[in-house]
């Protein structure tokens, strides 16, 4: 075979140098270059990111550069662990989001529950919701490693239902339910699902062994929460391509005779949602008579104190009330509201009511409602 001219081999030399200096974009339609500005800029958004949840005491383990692993605490709840509880939600929720993105990205490899030994069932039903969210994202795929959970960890999640979200569920143990609480299986919901609130229904039902339906929060209390998830948790266009889902869940304790339901969205929460016209003169008074600043927990007792949320429709925003009114004949319960960095709770105690708002330093992405009552 010949060598070719000079000439010719000069040619060849410029032909190569100008295909690798021309950006060759592939089929998403983003630049391959990993050393471009945009992506390096990417980069350091993700790599400040991580140390912003590692600050928060969140471990994020990097087992390369393009992945990371989400050890969860040996506690979650939303009473005395709010704070590290909500910073392992948000961390899922940032990478989860990331799935899809262009440009430099890392995936979530996994969400360890190797260390859990304890969970609240709130805790356990928006976890649950943000590992069914990471399964949409991912079409169905993720599959659970059992190897090293906690025995009571598996048996409350799989009591919650949470096994049954994934297309390749893991063979479960077999075990004797717990005597003294029993635990509905989560149920989840999109927005105009009301077909849904009849389950919780049915459910609680079966779970006191006693007839409720004169129990009107269970008709319009909770069928009012889930109708607003539809009205305002998911604002378009900031939502228009986004799952517009709602999570809840039941327990009932036999020794202490409490009920509890649980219901979650994840939107943009109730002090984002609360419009500037009527609702904010309700908002402005409430604010003067309490002598108190404008923030998240405020906003959230103005919205229950008014009855109101997105809507002024005369049969809308009653639900709450609805579902407080259910513990004020029984005479003990209670009815806490989280959304975004504010708690509301209204606490009922032999017939005396108080009041309790407080501020979070981290945000809850979406609205928790917890309606707690003693069952006589």
């Amino acid at each position: 075979m010949k060598k070719p001219r000079d000439k010719h081999r000069q040619y060849i030399v410029r032909l190569n140098l100008r295909r690798r200096q021309t950006k060759r974009p592939n089929r998403r339609g983003y630049s391959r270059d990993i050393h471009s500005p945009h992506s390096r800029s990417a980069k350091k958004q993700v790599l400040r990111k991580i140390d912003e949840f590692r600050a928060l005491n969140v471990e994020v383990v990097q087992p390369n550069k393009r992945s990371v692993e989400i050890w969860l605490p040996e506690t979650m709840n939303f009473s005395r662990q709010y704070e590290i509880t909500t910073s392992y939600i948000k961390a899922i929720r940032y990478f989860v989001e990331r799935t899809r993105v262009k440009g430099y990205k890392v995936t979530l490899r996994s969400v360890r529950f190797d260390r859990l030994k304890k969970v609240s069932s709130s805790a356990a039903l928006v976890l649950t919701s943000e590992i069914s969210r990471w399964d949409d994202k991912v079409s169905n795929t993720l599959s659970p490693d059992l190897s090293k959970w906690s025995p009571e960890i598996v048996r409350q999640f799989q009591e919650l239902g949470y096994f049954k979200l994934f297309s390749q569920s893991p063979k479960l143990p077999e075990y004797e339910k717990l005597p003294s609480v029993n635990l509905l299986p989560y149920i989840k919901g999109t927005c105009g699902d009301h077909a849904k609130s009849r389950l919780l229904k049915s459910g609680i039902q079966q779970l006191l062994g006693r007839d409720i339906q004169k129990w009107t929060f269970l008709h319009s209390g909770l069928g009012e929460a889930i109708t607003n998830v539809s009205h305002h948790a998911y604002p378009t266009p900031q939502y228009d391509n986004e799952p517009k889902n709602w999570y809840l869940t039941a327990s009932f304790d036999k020794n202490k005779r409490e009920l509890k339901v649980s219901f979650y969205d994840q939107g943009i929460g109730i002090p984002n949602t609360l419009p500037s016209s009527t609702m904010n003169e309700y908002v402005l008074k409430y604010l003067r008579r309490l002598k108190l600043g404008r923030h998240d927990a405020i906003m959230i007792r103005a919205a229950l104190a008014y009855g109101r949320s997105r809507t002024h429709e005369e049969d809308r925003g009653k639900g709450l009330q609805d579902m407080l009114n259910f513990i004020r004949q029984v005479g003990n319960g209670y009815l806490s509201i989280i959304s975004v960095k504010g708690l509301c709770k209204v606490d009922i105690e032999q017939m005396k009511e108080s009041v309790k708002t407080h501020r979070f330093e981290n945000a809850l992405p979406g609205t928790l409602i917890i309606w707690s009552v003693a069952i006589p």
